[in-house]
This record gives C-alpha cells, structure tokens and sequence, in this order.
C-alpha cells in the first residue's frame, strides 16, 4: 500500500488543502458541470471526516486506516478526471457530426435538435420563435464563373456574416447549396426578424475580397412564425422557402409567411412590413421589377439569336459536308477507275500466258503494282475519313523540319533514279523547328516529292527548297510540266479549290487530299504556283514555325 501511495503522489493534507493534482485536473475541464466540479471538495469533506473520526484511535490503526482512505480518494479522482476526459472527447466527436464540413455551422441534425428545444421553450412560456430561409442570389453563376474554391470561400463569408447578425442564442445552419436556415428564439415582437434579416442583407452587402478577386452577393429571406405559421419544423420552414421565392419572384429583399395555423386557412406571402413603404420605395421596386423583367426578356431574345445562329452555321456546315463528301467520292471514283485498265491489260496477259509462259512475268508485275495502288487508295481513304471523324490521333513534339527532309530525300532517291529524274535540295543553314507529329510530317514531304515526280516528265530536274517565311517554314517543290494550259494557282483548302486550281480534270488525287487535311491539322496550308512562260510548278507547304 506505501507503493501505490507513493505512486499517486498525493498526500492528505495535499487533498484537504485542495493542491492535489488530481483536482488540479479536474478544474481544467472548463465544460464539466457544476456537480461534477464539486466531486472533488466532496473527496475532501470526506477525508476531514475520516481523519476526525480516527483521531481517538491507535496511531498504527489510525495510520493504516487514514492510508486506505488516501487511496480510495486519489483513485476516485483519477476516475474522475478520466471520465471529464471521455465526456469532452465525446462531445468533440458529437459536435464533428452535427457541423456542416464547410462553414463549420450546425447541420441539420442540430438544427432539428435546437428547434425542438425552442418550440418546448415557447409552449412553457408563452413566446414566438421565427424560422428564416434565406437564398443567395446568382451563387450559381459566381460558382460556374471563378470556380469552387471561390464558391466555397464566399459560402464560409455568407455563414461568418450571418452569425455576426444574431445573438448568442439564435442558431444559423446551412441548409443545403447556397440555402440557409436561421433560429431565432423569443421573437415576440414581429419586427425582430425583420430588423435581424435588414442587418444580416447589410453586412453581406459589403464586397469580399479573395485573392486578386473581388466578390459581391446578395440574398432573398423568408421568415415564418411559430405559431403563427405552423407548429411543426417541417410547416415552418415550407412557409419560410415560399416567402423567400415570393420575394426573390417580386424583387423584394425580405417577406414574411403570414397566416393563422389551426384555421385551415392558407398562408400567404406579403412584404415585410407594408406601413413603412413610401411611394419612393414602391417607384423603385416598380423600377427594379422592370428592369429585372426586360433583362430577362433581353436575355432570352440573346438566347433566341444564338440557336438561330447555331442552326444556320450548322446547315452550313452540313452542307459544306456533303459538298465534301461528293467531291471525295468523285475523286475516289477517278482513282478505282485509274486501276481498271490495268487490271483489265492483266487479265488478257493472263488469257496470253496459257499460248506464251513468257509473258508470266509481265502479268505477276502489272497485279503487283495493282495491289499496291489499290491497297494505298483504300489506306488513303481510311486517313481521309480518320481526319474527318476527329481520329486522326497525332503525337506533337518540336520537329527539325530539315532533318525529316533529309531523311525522305535519300528514301526517294531510288525511285527518283528509276524515271531518271533528280531532285536538288536548298536546306536553310540554320535548324528550322516546327510543332508536329513526325509520322504525318514526313508523310507530308513524302507526297509532295511524290506528286511532284509524278506531274513531271521523265529525266526532269526537280528542285526542293526549305526556308522561313513570316513566322512561317516553307517546305516547295519546283517542277517542270508540259500541261500548263490546265493549270490554275491558288491555295488548297478545300476539294473545290484544289479541283479549281489544278484544272478538275483528275490532277486532284486522293493522296494529295490527304496530305491537305494533315496540313490543316498543323496549322498550316498548301499552295499552288505556275508560271506558264516557264512552263513550271511549284506546290509547297507551310508551316508555323515553333515559338
């Protein structure tokens, strides 16, 4: 028993003379109540007791008794102060669930609590108690506008101002959004609310200021009577989300539920105090209810002209489309006619081959060839209808425009070689870099090589230069042709344009449609240039040059 005396250090005299640490820590908890603040005077009373009981005694058995006593007492005490500590660290817990996680205001779990406290306040003495609703207004568009963290910001500035207004035993709670409810206890005299809502509008009429942003709100209040307007939490705050839209419908800043409850009849909502209206104040509601009225018939009429414009821009498009989709069809219909003649030049081969297996060789080059022009049609229109659904998925990066030049240069040169064709090459001195994706890039300056040898005769010279231009590098292949009587010039945006300035006698082929639909994708543009005295072409591709 010396050890555990010694170990709660705690002496009688220490408990009769109250600097025991044990209630040291009682006195600590500031929220206990008063008969739990007075557990340890009681301990001490009853030590007195005890020690004035014993004094008669032996000295040994007195001693003994007065020790077990002690004990008894200090471990009184630390069960008490345990139990102060469990009843705070509920009651944090409790109070965790009965906040709103935003603007730390009661939920409406407590509301619903306080209000039953209220009512049964009310029904003892005979009181009024009011219930306001109150919405903010254009919440949703600051909201939409700034974004959320604005939107929570001006909600915690909302629930701050609100509190301010009220006194210590009113009760502000979100709740819901951008909504409110307010208690307000003993309201008997009607006005109270009235002038509560007027302080509460005041103190949000001043700007918030967040950041760099600067934040101005208003609200709409409804207010209902107990028990004027209902008995019930439920009837009280239906008839408050009434008056606030009668009065957020009516221009009005505040209204008032006001009905008789127990009588049948139906509430209605008025403005909040009808005597203290001047016929200023009716002008400028007047004024503000037209002026709201003719904003949103302003509004609407903008609306109206939008899905106007809407509609037309989209009956233009769709018929833009099925230009587009006629010309493509035109030219894919020129390119499979293209492959017709030689397949058909195969198969009399084939009928030959059965008299004359020389000719076998002949017949496996022409199908081969065939094959492969086919198989790029087909290939080219998957690109073309990739392009157009949006899933032409391109990987950008920062592109060497002369590095990929060279690289299709020296892929070209065979077939270049094969037609006795040669192509010169002007590169800048200096890198040209674009932003792009370096498959469709090269595609690109393979097409153009390609068109290029395809439009000029056999053994010409053809001559590829890439330069700066206004922000601008400019990829241009010039060649020789000996059709220039059916050559327009102009840029290639579309299938009409391109048909018009190559001639629309064919010229226009599926592949260089796609490499104009590529181009659009970089930001760029394709171009046409003839010079009919020196009879040559040039068809070069521009490209932003990356910042």
């Amino acid at each position: 028993m010396g050890d555990q005396r010694t170990h709660n250090a705690v002496t009688i005299d220490e408990l009769q003379s109250g600097d025991g640490g044990c209630e040291s820590s009682s006195i600590s908890h500031g929220s206990a109540s008063d008969a739990s603040d007075g557990v340890p005077a009681l301990v001490r009373r009853l030590l007195a007791t005890v020690t004035g009981a014993t004094a008669g005694l032996p000295r040994q058995t007195s001693s003994a008794i007065l020790e077990a006593a002690e004990l008894l007492a200090v471990t009184a005490l630390h069960a008490h102060s345990t139990a102060l500590e469990a009843t705070e660290a509920l009651a944090r817990g409790s109070r965790a669930y009965d906040v709103d996680a935003l603007t730390k205001l009661p939920n409406r779990m407590l509301f619903r609590d306080r209000f039953a406290q209220a009512i049964a306040y009310a029904k003892r003495r005979n009181s009024r108690i009011a219930v306001l609703f109150v919405d903010l207004d254009n919440f949703k568009e600051i909201n939409d506008r700034y974004g959320h963290g604005i939107g929570d910001e001006l909600l915690r500035h909302v629930g701050q101002c609100l509190n301010a207004a009220g006194r210590d035993v009113d009760t502000v709670s979100r709740h819901g959004g951008d909504e409110f409810l307010i208690l307000l206890s003993d309201a008997n005299d009607q006005h109270d609310p009235a002038a509560f809502a007027e302080k509460a509008l005041e103190a949000l009429a001043t700007p918030l200021r967040i950041g760099d942003l600067v934040v101005q709100i208003g609200a709409s209040i409804g207010i209902a009577m107990y028990p004027d307007d209902g008995e019930e939490q439920e009837d009280l705050v239906r008839r408050a989300d009434a008056a606030m839209y009668f009065a957020k419908r009516n221009g009005l800043r505040i209204a008032f539920a006001a009905g008789t409850y127990g009588r049948g009849t139906k509430s209605s909502s008025v403005s909040p105090d009808p005597q203290r209206s001047d016929p200023i104040e009716l002008i400028e509601r007047a004024l503000s209810e037209a002026n709201r009225r003719h904003a949103e018939q302003q509004a609407v009429i903008v609306q109206q002209q939008a899905a106007l414009d809407a509609a037309s821009d989209s009956a233009q498009r769709a018929e833009a489309a099925k230009r587009y989709q006629a010309d493509l069809l035109h030219i894919v219909a020129h390119e499979l006619r293209s492959t017709l003649t030689p397949l058909q030049t195969a198969l009399d081969v084939l009928v030959l081959t059965h008299s004359d297996t020389s000719l076998l060789p002949r017949f496996e080059l022409i199908l081969s060839r065939q094959v492969e022009r086919i198989s790029k049609i087909v290939s080219d229109i998957l690109d073309v209808s990739r392009v157009n659904n949006g899933r032409a998925e391109l990987q950008y990066q920062r592109l060497d425009l002369g590095k990929i030049i060279g690289e299709r240069v020296a892929a070209k040169q065979a077939g270049l070689s094969r037609r006795g064709q040669h192509l010169t090459v002007d590169s800048p001195a200096a890198p040209l870099m674009i932003n792009g994706d370096a498959s469709r890039v090269s595609e690109i300056i393979s097409a153009l090589i390609d068109r290029a040898s395809t439009g000029a005769t056999d053994g010409a010279t053809l001559y590829l230069t890439c330069a700066e231009r206004s922000a601008h590098a400019v990829v241009g292949v010039e060649y020789p042709h000996d059709h220039m009587e059916r050559l327009g010039a102009g840029p290639l945006s579309s299938p009409d344009g391109a048909a018009a300035a190559i001639g629309g006698d064919g010229e226009l082929t599926l592949s260089l449609l796609v490499v104009m639909e590529f181009v659009k994708l970089h930001g760029g543009r394709l171009a046409l240039t003839c010079d009919r005295d020196t009879l040559r072409t040039r068809l070069e591709v521009l490209f932003p040059l990356s910042s």
